[in-house]
């Protein structure tokens, strides 16, 4: 009987030590479970944040305008203004209260110079931009605009940049020096002592020489008459012919 009392508690001590294990195993599984759980939970809020940080992929409905289209309509809606005073600068304010009973000013350019000095000031004139083309061609075409008790001159920029256009080509047209043929004459074989004043005086007996390219030392120079005929008479009379 004592041995049959032992078996029982031995058998009773090992099935409650396997049920403690299979609690533990299962806690330990429970346990797992819970940690992949907020990985992954962890993994999700991520990918959120990251979305959301990125933002909604938003493409747009017309295309950017390119700069040709841009110039054109700067060109179709924008005049040219002069006559404020150069000494004091307007506000861009009171340019475009002058100007907005003709419509909707949507752009004002002051137009100021600068030099290599440092110099800068404004030029007493102004680009104005309206919202419409007809919008601009009312204010070119109005009677008198004053600005204060100023008149202003008023034209569409396409007219401004043709008569600049034209006045830049008639300064480089004067600015081209011309020569009539057969004034210069080229020397060779000069003395080293000859000097440009001693060239000068020298062929000035056949006439007015205007001017000289020549350094002394130089071997050979040029020479420029007032006439051709005044060069062909100092050419005749050199020994030998210099070359031409």
């Amino acid at each position: 009987e004592g041995e049959e009392k032992k078996e029982g508690e031995e058998k009773k001590e090992g099935e409650e030590k396997k049920e403690a294990e299979e609690k533990t195993e299962e806690k330990a599984e429970e346990e797992k479970k819970e940690v992949k759980e907020k990985q992954v939970e962890k993994a999700k809020g991520g990918e959120k944040k990251k979305n959301v940080e990125a933002g909604p992929q938003v493409q747009r409905k017309t295309a950017l305008r390119g700069k040709d289209e841009i110039d054109r309509e700067w060109n179709a809606t924008s005049l040219y203004a002069k006559g404020f005073p150069k000494d004091r600068e307007p506000s861009i304010e009171s340019v475009r209260s002058t100007f907005m009973p003709f419509g909707e000013v949507k752009q004002v350019t002051m137009r100021r110079w600068s030099d290599r000095n440092g110099g800068k000031g404004f030029k007493g004139s102004v680009f104005v931009r309206f919202l419409t083309t007809e919008e601009r061609q009312a204010a070119v075409d109005a009677d008198k605009v004053l600005f204060g008790k100023n008149p202003l001159e008023r034209v569409t920029v396409e007219d401004y940049f043709k008569r600049k256009s034209t006045e830049f080509e008639k300064r480089k047209s004067k600015q081209k020096p011309s020569f009539t043929p057969g004034l210069v004459l080229k020397l060779s074989n000069i003395a080293p002592e000859v000097d440009r004043e001693k060239l000068k005086d020298h062929f000035a007996q056949y006439g007015p020489v205007s001017w000289v390219d020549f350094s002394r030392g130089d071997p050979s120079g040029h020479l420029r008459f007032s006439s051709p005929d005044h060069a062909t008479a100092a050419l005749a009379a050199l020994t030998p012919t210099p070359i031409p």
